[in-house]
């Protein structure tokens, strides 16, 4: 009798004891892009890697089929949002060096405030002026279990800027891009922010082609001239 009761003793404490875990996250859209005079496509993997801490991973691909570190586009603000959004509290957070962060849109994160996420952002990183990244990487923790599902239901915005325009001006973008609709996710932009064309600069393999091609027109032209003589 006794025995028994040392073994259920000893089994109740074993189970007591187990670390609880929670169901890992693995968001990751590919290469999505907005539709309209403005075509932004971009990447991102949201992971919750280990315990309480979430992963984000962002890339900005191309820019109106440019790649986007080439056409100086840059991005300044990065959030996750949801409805409900997450509560946190949030822990932990680190980023690129120099940006902040922020709960909602508050601080440098105020201009992430589109409409399709607006009020609804709950973790942002933001850094004003141009950093010149179209790639980022973020981290946090959040220890609150019930934002399990909101978590794992969330989506990116971001605010992109320096877009170049025809005529040398340039503009900005908010951009949201979301893993609930399906594999590939959705994307959507604030067409009241940018509208026009991006100007595209000619790679140096085709200046070079364009280069070789006028050299050989005046090479023709000697020739002629010399025939003539």
């Amino acid at each position: 009798m006794r025995r028994r009761l040392l073994s259920s003793v000893v089994l109740g404490t074993a189970l007591v004891s187990l670390p609880v875990t929670r169901a890992h996250a693995n968001e990751t859209v590919t290469n999505v892009c907005t539709s309209g005079a403005l075509i932004v496509c971009s990447s991102f993997t949201f992971n919750n890697t280990s315990g309480n801490t979430w992963l984000l991973v962002l890339t900005v691909n191309t820019v109106n089929g440019a790649s986007a570190s080439s056409t100086g586009a840059f991005l300044s603000a990065v959030g996750m949002f949801n409805s409900p959004p997450a509560t946190g509290p949030f822990s932990n957070t680190s980023g690129p060096s120099g940006w902040t962060f922020a709960t909602g849109t508050t601080g440098d994160c105020s201009d992430l405030n589109g409409a399709s996420f607006s009020g609804n952002v709950y973790a942002c990183f933001a850094k004003n002026g141009n950093t010149g990244l179209t790639s980022v990487t973020f981290q946090f923790d959040d220890a609150n279990a019930s934002d399990l599902s909101k978590l794992n239901t969330s989506s990116v915005g971001y605010h992109l800027q320096g877009i170049p325009q025809t005529g040398g001006a340039t503009c900005s973008a908010k951009i949201g891009v979301s893993a609930i609709a399906g594999a590939n996710g959705t994307s959507s932009v604030s067409t009241s922010d940018c509208t026009g064309t991006t100007t595209t600069t000619p790679e140096p393999a085709s200046l070079f082609l364009v280069g070789t091609g006028l050299a050989g027109l005046g090479g023709l032209g000697v020739i002629r001239r010399r025939r003539r003589e």
